[in-house]
């Protein structure tokens, strides 16, 4: 779940505890970039100047766990 906060995104996956690799797309999945790697607090904060400009809502978060 991402949800927009007054400096950026909060991305939200809860399974705190279980690594997890997290990345975007601003081409609709023809490209990614990686912004976290084994993240395991289950939640990652982005300030908006990480993110690209004029990407909006063409954004695609993608997270996916480790074992």
């Amino acid at each position: 779940r991402a949800t927009a906060n007054g400096d950026g995104l909060e991305l939200k996956w809860g399974h705190a505890g279980q690594p997890a690799l997290v990345r975007y797309s601003a081409d609709d999945g023809l490209t990614w970039t990686t912004i976290g790697i084994d993240i395991t607090k289950g939640e990652l904060k982005l300030p908006a100047a990480s993110l690209p400009k004029g990407a909006g809502e063409k954004l695609k978060f993608e997270v996916r766990l480790g074992s």
